[in-house]
């Protein structure tokens, strides 16, 4: 299981706010990671 999927599908909601937040910032950093890497082969 990858380590940004701290929730349960559609139980988002029941996740304490530290969870969710903690879920979003390792989301945003994938997606960053995803970006430069794509930006490397794009160039």
């Amino acid at each position: 299981m990858p380590e940004y999927y701290i929730c349960n599908g559609c139980k988002v909601y029941h996740c304490h706010l530290e969870d969710i937040i903690a879920g979003a910032t390792s989301m945003i950093r994938v997606a960053k990671t995803l970006i430069f890497v794509i930006y490397i082969l794009w160039t």
